[in-house]
């Protein structure tokens, strides 16, 4: 209905969802795009939750379905560009089931472990692999060769 009534040019303004969360991004009016969408939402009897519900700059940054949106200035090329990284909650969220799976058993045999983290930390890389994550992998990497016991666990 958003694109059917012709929101994106009129309003500059364009949707993405992702279940049953969305994001405006736009160029001029927020609050006229928020108007709108929410007039959308009423018509489809949905509920918008107004506690995550708010009007922020790029540059300010914003969490969406665990990943963290900011615009920023390139160090390569010094243009203004949108940098997608995982949530610190993200991370901390793998941390805490990796803790999870393997302090009940402590001590595992090292093939045992990796066979317990491999599926969830493939998951959680496959997930977060096309943002700017690098430095998240490589702090997941020391954190799980730290708290693993093994000399290196690659991911």
């Amino acid at each position: 209905m958003w694109h059917s009534r012709g929101y994106p040019e009129k309003l500059s303004a364009t949707l993405h969802r992702y279940c049953d969360d969305a994001i405006l991004v736009c160029r001029k009016s927020a609050s006229l795009a928020l108007e709108k969408f929410t007039e959308l939402v009423r018509r489809l009897s949905l509920i918008i939750n107004h506690q995550k519900t708010r009007i922020t700059k790029l540059k300010e940054g914003f969490n969406f379905i665990g990943f963290y949106f900011a615009k920023r200035k390139s160090p390569t090329s010094g243009r203004n560009s949108i940098y997608v990284f995982p949530t610190k909650q993200s991370q901390q969220s793998i941390r805490n089931r990796l803790k999870y799976l393997t302090c009940r058993r402590a001590p595992i045999k090292p093939q045992t472990f990796i066979e317990q983290i491999k599926p969830v930390v493939l998951g959680w890389v496959n997930y977060f692999k096309h943002a700017n994550a690098s430095e998240a992998f490589v702090r997941l990497q020391d954190f799980i060769n730290v708290n693993s016991g093994l000399d290196y666990f690659f991911i």
